[in-house]
């Protein structure tokens, strides 16, 4: 868990803009440094090893369908010049709001371009849970639709790696892009199999998929990966900390 762990619906954000509510989200974009509304992105470095940072900073957003909560920081990866790895962003220490903030990827060299056969990692939740899982990916390729790009299609080594940080963040109370381990997206997602990983969304509170992804959709970081029309592969996961706190993970990917 990060040292300072954010409230129960608290989250990371770059370029503060405060809206009613506490529910909360973070993002990775691919090809982008973009965080306004709803989330703060990172960049995942070139490889000649420049960093790319980000300000901290919390926002808020009421949403009838899921509650109210702060949203947070999106996690972003730009593609360098030779498909380099993306950067893992860093936990903010905060007393009462989780701030965004970024740090580099390793300096390996990226994963092949097809996945391994590595099975993915991580249990498959309730039925409910697996249905809701499903409907994000469904509301997921109507926008992208809506927006000329082509359907994503669930991996499930991706899937399997989304499962596992949601089940972290639910376990430790703590919505980050970085693991209790001290992992990031990319380094999770190559565990369960998958090294094609390009961003992830992350949020807390939100009650229902159409609610969470009114939530991403209005946030330009978050919408930037949903959007994201290199994006050919998903994967969803949803788990519930003790409270009854929803924690989401929406990872994407470049080959199905």
């Amino acid at each position: 868990m990060d040292a300072d762990a954010p409230s129960r619906h608290t989250g990371r954000h770059r370029h503060v803009r405060r809206l009613p509510g506490p529910l909360a989200l973070a993002v990775t974009v691919g090809a982008l440094l973009l965080a306004f509304g709803a989330g703060a992105a990172v960049l995942r470095p070139n490889l000649s090893g420049g960093d790319s940072g980000t300000n901290r900073a919390a926002s808020e957003r009421t949403d009838e369908a899921g509650g109210t909560g702060s949203f947070g920081v999106a996690l972003a990866a730009t593609a360098s010049p030779t498909g380099g790895p993306p950067a893992s962003p860093a936990p903010a220490p905060t007393p009462t709001r989780a701030k965004p903030r970024a740090s580099t990827s390793p300096t390996s060299k990226p994963s092949p371009a097809r996945s391994t056969t590595r099975p993915a990692t991580g249990s498959t939740g309730s039925p409910a849970q697996s249905a809701d899982e499903n409907k994000v990916v469904e509301i997921t390729n109507q926008e992208r639709a809506a927006a000329g790009c082509g359907a994503v299609k669930v991996n499930t080594r991706l899937a399997g790696a989304a499962r596992l940080h949601s089940q972290d963040q639910a376990e430790h109370n703590n919505m980050s892009h970085t693991g209790s381990d001290g992992s990031s997206p990319w380094q999770r997602s190559e565990r369960a199999g998958y090294g094609n990983a390009i961003g992830e969304n992350v949020a807390m509170g939100y009650r229902t998929p159409a609610a969470v992804m009114d939530g991403w959709m209005n946030s330009d970081g978050h919408r930037a990966n949903i959007l994201n029309c290199s994006a050919k592969a998903i994967g969803v996961g949803l788990a519930y900390a003790s409270d009854g706190s929803p924690y989401w993970t929406q990872m994407f990917g470049s080959v199905v």
